[in-house]
């Protein structure tokens, strides 16, 4: 068999993601669902680790502003469902989170001031 080099790069870039899955699994999950963030819901909380204040976001209302800067966040399910967290209100700026199914960020890069849930 002949190493094409488009072969060579296709399978460096795979070693390469397989290096780095563990270390983004584990910084971007935790087991079971943190506290204040019912099943099936997208949830943020006004401080990291999931501390402070939680609330919910709904698929139903589009964007939503969060009462508060969200500081972690969450996605306990419920179909198909993406949470997006934006650094300014009204779903503008950067997104600072892309949160899907059963996953937990317990900190954000940045605080996020509204958020968008899609299917």
């Amino acid at each position: 068999m002949w190493r094409t080099p488009s072969r060579i790069a296709l399978t460096a870039s795979i070693t390469a993601a397989l290096a780095l899955l563990p270390a983004a699994h584990a910084s971007a999950a935790s087991p079971g669902s943190p506290p204040g963030c019912p099943e099936r819901s997208q949830c943020g909380w006004s401080g990291a680790d999931f501390t402070g204040t939680a609330t919910t976001f709904s698929p139903l209302e589009g964007c939503t502003n969060a009462p508060f800067p969200v500081l972690s966040a969450g996605n306990t399910g419920g179909g198909q469902f993406v949470m997006y967290v934006f650094a300014e209100r009204d779903c503008e700026g950067e997104v600072v989170a892309q949160v899907s199914r059963n996953r937990f960020l317990p900190s954000l890069p940045a605080p996020g001031l509204s958020a968008f849930v899609v299917w």
